[in-house]
């Protein structure tokens, strides 16, 4: 009986001889799978996180770019029923005229605008369309976002330039034809 049992048992123990080394093929596959997975993972974090930090300031300017646009839209509609005057003397104004106010402190002697908000942008054009028909004691302007007076203040600048420019072009280009002329008159008085 022990015989046989021996017999059935030998055929068992190489069986858990094979299981041993398969389990540890297994276990020796999964550690190197494992280290090859957290050298993976630490080389995704790693660029996960290079994402994060060169993505986080553009889409931060970005939002803050496009806060800006919608704020400046934003304004300028609110301003497009507004225009400041400047009185002088006096002023009248034929339109519905929501809300008045001065601009700027108070100091003796110096003229204080007033911003006029109507009702309407369209009176607000008629008003600026024809704002050269009013007294010349009374000055009006387009309320501007401070966008649109840099925009302007450098447009301004380079019309000014590009007249320079093309004014001491003429100049010199003048000063050629002087002295051609010259030369010609010159030429003229030698030869008689």
């Amino acid at each position: 009986m022990i015989s046989a049992l021996e017999t059935n048992l030998k055929p068992m123990r190489d069986d858990i001889s094979s299981m041993k080394y398969q389990i540890e093929d297994i276990k020796s596959s999964t550690e190197k799978l494992s280290a090859t997975e957290a050298k993976i993972i630490t080389s995704l974090e790693t660029e996960i996180e290079n994402l994060k930090i060169t993505a986080f300031p553009q889409s931060s300017s970005q939002i803050f770019a496009n806060e800006s646009i919608i704020n400046e839209v934003q304004e300028r509609e609110r301003r497009g029923k507004n225009i400041i005057v400047i009185l002088k003397d006096a002023l009248s104004i034929n339109a519905k005229v929501a809300k008045v106010m001065r601009l700027g402190k108070l100091f003796t002697g110096k003229v204080r605008p007033v911003k006029v908000i109507l009702e309407s942008s369209q009176v607000v054009k008629e008003i600026l369309k024809n704002k050269n028909k009013l007294p010349e004691n009374v000055r009006v302007y387009n309320d501007q976002t401070p966008t649109e007076k840099n925009v302007l203040k450098e447009l301004s600048q380079e019309l000014v330039r590009r007249k320079d420019n093309d004014l001491n072009e003429k100049v010199n280009n003048l000063g050629k034809e002087m002295k051609s002329e010259l030369k010609k008159q010159n030429l003229a008085l030698g030869k008689n």
